[in-house]
């Protein structure tokens, strides 16, 4: 929500500062920004050194979390010709990108209460980026370069029991890859929207640390392996270092037509879930005054998927424009908890967010003539597929159950991007989504042998949120008359 306010007040920004030349983009700047992110934290488990073979291993893909950050960042820009611009920079994202991996309450006679969480709390990076100029004032990039984190313990807080480390945690290194559009609104402040995948190293953590259990790590060695996505909107000052780029002349717009078009689309998709399960006692254990709900709230998941739509804009005046659309998206992110002993058992618990159907409209402010900045709202139709568990025992098939039917959930989504005009009938949009999912009652052990309707002993509720970035290329069939 954080995200979607921002970028609401820089399109009102934009709106009210006019027309503006391009200016030169080699210089030096500073910005301040912020947004959403998304975690989604491997949790592996194997044999320590003072277990001897055969090794074992067990893995939870994954911890999921979310969160909004507050970014500085400084760099530089060079122009290269009329249409290439590099740059390096530098940001630090004050983060709090949380995880409540568990929520336990029990009610009187005991009263318990016991949360664990871990956060992703502050990220630094490093890196450059490539920038092609699609107008003079409008540049579209690819980023990349290393991140480092810094993420909290695994802390537990219990009724009775005060705080307890789980596992102490620390700082992981990796590497980040993004892309993104600047667009000038001066010719020193200008306004960036970027996406950033960031994929750190495992390493190992300490379980316990401080209790006389300490010497289970050298029982069982436990590795973290953080995944993280942010959508980000910064606003840009550049401190022009003087004289032209090169001796080109300056990049000229092409002319477009106008935006009241029909088009189709298709693209690439990539998702960060967050699943919240609760579990509370279901009926025939209302009698007996049970009091309790556990929450798992952090069943993380992400993955690739592919996205066609369809729609069709209205332009209204020079600078805005509104439109309507539908969508399909298939997606493949995976929820997996896995346990392998060799030769002696294997076993895999996992589902998979699958479908997911959209209808929206959105309003957009057009920066130049033939890019658009834009905000979404609609709701959309989500499917998961069963969750399902099977395994083997000495080497022979164990045969598979399904744990729980997750059927489908409808919700809310917002969104914010951007649209250029390769020409007047190609396009090519940029778009982040957060999808609030409604919750909804899944049905555990669906056609269980025993005949027993599990759902009333446990009232199970999963409620999925989902970002994802999507990516289309998307072809415009004129209408408008011009």
């Amino acid at each position: 929500m954080r995200f979607q306010r921002t970028t609401l007040a820089a399109l009102g920004m934009i709106a009210g500062a006019g027309v503006v030349e391009a200016g030169e983009w080699t210089g030096v700047f500073i910005g301040v920004g912020g947004g959403m992110g998304a975690a989604v934290h491997d949790l592996s488990f194997e044999n320590g050194p003072l277990v001897p073979a055969p090794a074992f291993g067990a893995e939870l893909s994954g911890i999921g979390g979310d969160g909004t950050f507050f970014s500085l960042g400084v760099g530089a820009d060079y122009q290269v010709n009329s249409k290439v611009v590099v740059g390096a920079f530098f940001d630090y994202d004050w983060a709090n990108i949380e995880s409540d991996v568990l929520n336990l309450q029990i009610g009187a006679p005991l009263n318990i209460a016991a949360q664990a969480d871990i956060e992703v709390e502050d990220v630094w990076s490093v890196g450059g980026r490539l920038g092609y100029l699609v107008t003079p004032s409008t540049l579209l990039f690819f980023s990349a370069g290393y991140s480092r984190a810094d993420i909290s313990d695994l802390n537990l807080s219990a009724t009775g029991l005060g705080a307890v480390t789980l596992a102490r945690v620390g700082d992981f290194d990796g590497y980040f890859v993004g892309g993104g559009a600047e667009v000038k609104l001066s010719k020193a402040w200008s306004l960036k929207g970027e996406y950033r995948y960031t994929d750190f190293d495992d390493e190992t953590i300490t379980l316990l640390p401080g209790t006389p259990l300490v010497g289970i790590n050298n029982l069982v060695t436990t590795k973290l392996d953080p995944d993280i996505q942010t959508a980000r909107v910064a606003l840009t000052y550049r401190f022009g270092l003087g004289g032209p780029a090169s001796d080109e002349p300056a990049a000229v717009e092409a002319p477009v037509g106008s935006w009241s078009q029909f088009y189709v689309g298709a693209g690439g998709a990539y998702t960060f879930a967050n699943n919240e399960l609760t579990l509370t006692p279901g009926p025939a254990l209302a009698g007996f005054g049970v009091d309790a709900a556990l929450g798992l709230d952090a069943l993380g998941s992400q993955g690739a998927g592919f996205t066609i739509g369809l729609g069709v804009d209205r332009q209204y005046d020079d600078k805005f424009v509104f439109g309507v659309f539908v969508d399909y998206t298939r997606h493949s992110s995976d929820f997996d908890i896995s346990l392998n002993v060799p030769g002696i058992v294997a076993g895999s618990l996992n589902y998979e967010i699958e479908d997911e159907w959209s209808i929206g409209g959105r309003v957009g402010y057009l920066v130049t003539p033939s890019t658009m900045l834009f905000s979404t709202i609609g709701y959309s139709h989500l499917s998961l597929s069963d969750t399902v568990i099977q395994g083997s025992l000495f080497g022979s098939p164990a045969g598979s159950l399904v744990l729980a039917d997750n059927g489908s959930f409808g919700g809310v989504f917002l969104g914010s991007g951007f649209e250029t005009k390769l020409s007047n009938n190609l396009s090519l949009k940029g778009e982040y989504r957060y999808l609030f999912a409604d919750g909804d009652q899944i049905n555990l052990l669906p056609g269980n042998p025993f005949g027993v309707n599990a759902n009333d002993f446990v009232r199970a509720e999963l409620k999925p949120d989902i970002q994802s970035v999507r990516l289309s290329l998307d072809y415009r069939f004129n209408f408008g008359g011009d």
